[in-house]
């Protein structure tokens, strides 16, 4: 069967995902398929013409790591000049205007789109989530425009190419607690082979598909699962959800007249079902309720006391999203390196991160499936600079374990020498790495950029510069660069 328009979504938090479901849901008359950008094969351009692409922007003005390859082949020199002469394109990107790099990646998505030919048919979409509706504020207005410019050129049809995604089999080999049991947060180190994975680089990211570590309590409370092998390992039942979950709640509601059996307070449904109402409508109401504590949908359904049939809960709640680590090379192993995510908010219920709690529970010899994306970082000098934060000591790590012929600088940031320091004994005997550590709870008590704006004194053009660790850095970064050197400085980044 032919497919009229492909929707292709790059995401990092599953929005764009979301954001591809509800055009699709409008597209009411047109034969659609929502597929991953990295599923998405180039010969697609090249047997039907009408395209819409949502695109998120991550990190430092970034593509999310499963776009980048895409995009990358869009820019090389080799794409003919024309490639995309008879396609029809649309792009809407989701972004945070409280970054300078808003939206960026959507950006520069649409202008290789024009490079290359396309017929951009509809300005380039803005969803901003510092807008009164989050991104539903330019989202529905655009997806108007986008109906009505539809129906302005014949759609021509065709099969779905799909590009098959490798799976790699990793066996875990060592796991191991890097910080001591009284640090407020727990690091964990585990490692790894990967079998027949034989050209790493630095900046090399492995995908990981975590399973539900509370997929009993689910079934116990909701009863009725049909598939539990399909709540345990794919049901993302921990996601904080999204505003249209609760309209797709109410019209299940008002759909089943007989309905007592969905309460577990009968008595409460004329006003449970109004309040969940007001929520779908009130966009405020939900964000208080919703985004601001990150309230996930498991907590929602126990806040209301609502069980629902697994086939709406299937239709409503997205797969299990792979999870992205930066990795480490040592001979022939793999080791990455996270923070265990366990915290408690304003609704004193305790969260634990999803895939940090699954790498925390694997058993040592046990083999996973994962997935593998190449490094987008080049190296391409004799200097490497770096500036990281906590767990973000893992990039410049692979870089010091993979190349010994660079000098390598480490601006490492973290909290105490006796807490959260980690990899001391290793990097000492790297001869080429210089390695500068800021502890921002001893000593001066300065945080890492400002240690480096300090006592940085090389000349910086000489240096590739590299940020890793929380998403905020970018900016802290980006500023102190511009106070130091009266100037924005070029870097790349990892970050989350």
């Amino acid at each position: 069967m032919s497919t009229q328009i492909p929707i292709v979504y790059g995401t990092q938090s599953g929005n764009s995902l979301h954001v591809s479901q509800l055009i699709e849901s409008k597209l009411v008359h047109y034969s659609t398929c929502i597929v991953p950008i990295d599923e998405f094969s180039l010969e697609n351009f090249l047997h039907g013409n009408t395209f819409i692409f949502i695109c998120s922007t991550y990190g430092n003005g970034d593509f999310p790591f499963a776009a980048q390859y895409f995009y990358n082949c869009l820019v090389n020199e080799s794409m003919p000049v024309d490639f995309l002469k008879n396609c029809n394109i649309a792009v809407f990107g989701l972004g945070d205007s409280s970054y300078a790099k808003f939206n960026f990646a959507s950006k520069k998505l649409f202008r290789i789109f024009s490079k290359l030919g396309a017929n951009l048919f509809i300005e380039r979409g803005n969803g901003n989530m510092q807008d009164e509706q989050g991104y539903y504020t330019s989202l529905f207005p655009w997806i108007e425009k986008l109906i009505v410019n539809l129906q302005s050129f014949n759609i021509k049809g065709a099969e779905l190419i799909r590009k098959e995604k490798r799976a790699y089999d990793a066996t875990i080999i060592a796991k191991a607690m890097l910080t001591p049991s009284d640090h407020f947060q727990d690091i964990l180190e585990v490692g790894f082979t990967v079998e027949d994975y034989n050209d790493f680089e630095p900046g090399d990211t492995i995908l990981i598909s975590p399973a539900n570590y509370n997929w009993r309590e689910f079934c116990e409370y909701n009863g009725n699962m049909c598939d539990e092998d399909y709540v345990k390992n794919s049901m993302d039942y921990n996601f904080v959800p999204y505003f249209y979950v609760f309209v797709e709640i109410v019209k299940y509601l008002e759909d089943e007249p007989l309905n007592d059996h969905l309460f577990r307070n009968p008595e409460r449904k004329e006003a449970i079902t109004k309040r969940i109402r007001e929520m779908s409508t009130d966009y405020e109401l939900y964000f208080d309720y919703v985004k601001r504590p990150k309230r996930t949908f498991f907590e929602v359904l126990c806040d209301f006391g609502l069980k629902l049939p697994f086939s709406f809960l299937r239709k409503v709640i997205p797969k299990i999203r792979p999870r992205y680590f930066t990795l480490t090379k040592k001979g022939s192993e793999y080791y990455l390196t996270i923070a265990l995510v366990e915290y408690q908010n304003s609704i004193k219920a305790k969260r634990k991160g999803l895939c940090s709690q699954y790498l925390k529970e694997i058993n040592v010899s046990e083999t996973i499936k994962v997935g593998m994306i190449k490094s987008h970082l080049f190296y391409d000098s004799n200097n490497l600079l770096f500036i990281c934060t906590g767990t973000g000591v893992t990039l410049p790590r692979a870089f010091w374990n993979f190349i010994g012929d660079k000098n390598i600088v480490v601006y490492y940031g973290y909290r105490h020498d006796e807490k959260d320091r980690l990899y001391v004994e290793e990097v000492e005997k790297r001869k080429n790495v210089k390695i500068v550590y800021a502890p921002s709870r001893m000593g001066e008590e300065l945080y890492v950029q400002e240690i480096f704006y300090k006592y940085f004194n090389d000349p910086i053009d000489k240096y590739l510069i590299y940020v890793s660790g929380r998403t905020r850095l970018n900016k802290e970064v980006r500023q102190m660069f511009t106070k130091k050197y009266g100037e924005e400085l070029h870097f790349q980044a990892e970050t989350w």
